[in-house]
């Protein structure tokens, strides 16, 4: 399990979530896809230029298939480093009544990503370039924890819904995560999202993103 930071939260779900947690509830509304880096490592990462940048969101409306040339496998033909990508979550916060939640500074929320076929997927820990999962269908447990509500439902309460921005940003001094995907690999990936209520119990929703053969190109550029 690794334990992250807090994350910055811009203030909608449609999967019905379960567990405990009184009446609250909450479901994905989408997930986004963001080529962020090439590079083994921290050290040797770049950032992608903006205009190269693809960035992919899932739905319900494309069954949250990762789309044709959605991802991508190396950086360049003449800079063969793996791409590393971003996911960032979009979820709806309108069933999720505050005074469940534990106070401010002791809300948490966990997220699950496990690949259930495939072989090619990884979650990288980019500070080393080491996968989190070495087994490709190994979970990997992200842990956000020592948040206040309003990280968790937005500020006020006025928006409908919260995204993480993107999920796998520490700033905490812990190695953050990225995504990378193979070439012409089929992968379903199983995203759990597990918010903690005050009585102990947590609130979960699951939607599994899937890779198509040729979901992930060649090259980034």
């Amino acid at each position: 399990m690794i334990k992250m930071g807090v994350p910055a939260l811009v203030g909608v779900c449609q999967q019905a979530s379960s567990g405990g947690g009184g009446g609250s509830s909450f479901g994905f509304n989408k997930f986004t896809l963001t080529t962020a880096s090439y590079g083994a490592n921290l050290a040797t990462a770049q950032p992608v230029p903006k205009g190269e940048a693809i960035i992919s969101e899932l739905n319900t409306a494309n069954a949250y298939i990762i789309p044709t040339n959605g991802v991508a496998f190396n950086y360049s033909f003449f800079a063969p480093v793996r791409v590393n990508h971003e996911l960032s979550i979009t979820y709806l916060t309108a069933l999720i009544i505050e005074n469940d939640l534990p106070p401010d500074g002791e809300c948490s929320y966990t997220i699950t990503i496990q690949a259930t076929s495939g072989e090619g997927f990884q979650v990288i820990a980019l500070q080393t370039g080491d996968p989190m999962n070495e087994d490709p269908n190994a979970p990997v447990v992200l842990t956000f924890d020592r948040l206040n509500r309003s990280d968790i439902i937005g500020e006020g309460g006025f928006l409908p819904e919260a995204t993480t921005q993107p999920l796998f940003r520490a700033n905490d001094g812990e190695p953050f995560p990225q995504l990378r995907f193979a070439q012409f690999d089929v992968v379903d990936i199983d995203v759990t999202m597990a918010i903690r209520m005050a009585d102990g119990s947590d609130i979960t929703a699951t939607q599994t993103m899937t890779q198509e053969e040729l979901s992930c190109k060649a090259t980034l550029v």
